[in-house]
């Protein structure tokens, strides 16, 4: 029963996007699937809302105005370690990564986008841990 119960449950993503048009491609590529979306505009109410509520995934766009990107995505990773954030940049933007999880160049395509989404979640816990240990620390083996 408790299985069933998951498999019911929606995944939720908080999408942080301060174009409304931006938001309705998103939430087209999105419609439909297992997903449950919540859309702020503003990086300052996502990260109440997610101090508030849980969130599977986050996706945001790289150009929200309220805020600077690099330390709302710190503020993201210090507060939800495990929290996966994937990244809309303009072509414009450098190709620094930022500590998302992945940087997808704006405009992305519907496929894309799903793809990427489906990826970070597929990702668990224990796999995310351990990548994120290696990216922190770099690889350690035992003897």
């Amino acid at each position: 029963m408790r299985a069933q119960l998951f498999t019911l449950m929606k995944r939720r993503i908080l999408i942080i996007e301060d174009d409304k048009a931006g938001y309705r491609s998103i939430a087209r590529a999105l419609h439909g699937k297992e997903y449950e979306l919540v859309w702020t505009q503003t990086g300052h109410e996502a990260l109440r809302k997610s101090l508030d509520e849980p969130f599977d995934v986050v996706l945001m766009d790289l150009n929200v105005s309220d805020v600077d990107t690099t330390k709302a995505l710190d503020s993201f990773c210090r507060l939800h370690p495990f929290l996966p954030v994937l990244i809309l940049a303009d072509e414009s933007a450098k190709e620094s990564g930022l500590g998302a999880d992945a940087v997808l160049k704006k405009p992305v395509s519907e496929a894309e986008l799903v793809r990427a989404v489906k990826e970070v979640l597929a990702e668990s816990h224990h796999d995310r841990m351990s990548r994120i240990a290696d990216a922190l620390y770099g690889t350690v083996t035992a003897p």
